[in-house]
């Protein structure tokens, strides 16, 4: 038997393979990205209705999932969410999506992103992705060995401002950098998930992370070779406020300031030997940065009025879950803007501050 002068064991063969590649990337015909949403916390309210600024035919909200079964059916009724678990697991085995969105507490982040791994999920998981170096690898290994997409929720490294600041650093138009500063501040103390230990609290986990973030790209895949820091650590043992000093092997210097006790302006500056580059407030989620070449601005996404956000510039979290698309559609297992390289890198600069500091989470 011959289908189309194709052997019947090689048709059969191809079909089998065709239906693999599907399954691998757990993609409809459609490519419409089915999200599965962990977690009904202020981060993920933010990065649903950021979703809405997308096209329908490209991601859907499938199901939502929390502990809480009041919360869930709220957040559901406020999204038009069609499905709602109150367990991680019984997301975790809907066949009917596609990539899960985690925006739990830090605590949670790596049981999480295992269970969703394990079920052949691909995840977009909020930072920091764990608290601990070694489950940082480790989470990136077992995603590889399972086929699937998994990337920390840097989503600044999405925003085109950081697009263009990269490609500023690359094509070197403000010469070699000399030195980046940043600052970012809130009066936030009591809030559990910055200030309890158990949950992942501190304010280098929660805020410094977009502050590592910016020296790992501006000096990409290098490590500091003299890191010093300073701290005031609440009475749960995590930092409040912290200062930080990186130093590099060619003498360029990194200092970074960031409380939740006292408000700081979050904008940030790339000195380099020809020029400057000054990120505008806030420097986490810019809109505008000023470079030696000219002033851009980046008109962010419209999110209707009816889906209030807690966070500036929420929309901008489209910017990363229509990268996380296009990555999947790909057959990428990382996103090159924020890779997982990036991670572990940002991850070890980040333990090592914790030493320095004595901040414990094991």
């Amino acid at each position: 038997m011959n289908c189309h002068g194709v052997s019947a064991d090689a048709y059969f063969a191809e079909v089998a393979a065709e239906r693999a590649r599907k399954e691998q990337h757990a993609m409809p015909d459609n490519g419409k990205l089915r999200w599965g949403i962990a977690g009904c916390g202020r981060i993920s309210n933010d990065f649903v209705a950021a979703l809405t600024t997308l096209p329908s035919g490209e991601h859907e909200v499938a199901a939502v999932a929390a502990r809480d079964r009041v919360r869930s059916e709220e957040f559901a009724k406020r999204f038009g969410i069609p499905k709602v678990y109150h367990s991680y697991e019984a997301l975790a085995e809907d066949d009917q999506i596609d990539v899960i969105y985690i925006g739990t507490v830090n605590s949670e982040h790596t049981k999480l992103c295992k269970q969703m791994l394990h079920h052949k999920k691909h995840v977009l998981c909020e930072k920091p992705l764990t608290l601990r170096l070694q489950d940082t690898k480790d989470l990136f290994a077992f995603a590889r060995q399972n086929g699937k997409f998994l990337m920390e929720a840097i989503w600044t490294r999405t925003f085109p401002a950081y697009k263009q600041l990269k490609s500023e650093i690359e094509q070197q138009t403000i010469g070699d950098v000399q030195l980046v500063t940043a600052n970012f501040g809130c009066n936030a103390p009591n809030v559990p998930s910055l200030a309890q230990r158990n949950l992942g609290g501190g304010v280098l986990l929660n805020v410094g992370c977009y502050m590592i973030q910016l020296a790992t790209l501006v000096f990409p895949n290098k490590m500091p070779t003299s890191i010093k820091a300073a701290a005031t650590l609440n009475d749960d043992g995590v930092d409040e406020t912290t200062a930080i000093t990186l130093q590099y092997e060619d003498g360029a210097i990194a200092q970074f300031l960031m409380s939740t006790r006292v408000e700081l302006d979050s904008a940030a500056r790339i000195v380099g030997s020809e020029g400057t580059i000054e990120i505008e407030a806030p420097f986490l989620a810019p809109t505008q940065m000023l470079t030696p070449s000219g002033k851009y601005h980046f008109v962010l996404p419209f999110i209707d009025e009816k889906f209030p956000t807690n966070f500036i510039n929420s929309a901008g979290l489209s910017y990363e879950a229509a990268e996380v698309r296009r990555c999947i559609l790909a057959g990428e297992l990382e996103c090159p803007w924020m890779t997982h390289a990036d991670s572990i890198l940002d991850a070890e600069i980040i333990e090592k501050i914790c030493k320095e500091i004595k901040v414990n989470y094991d």
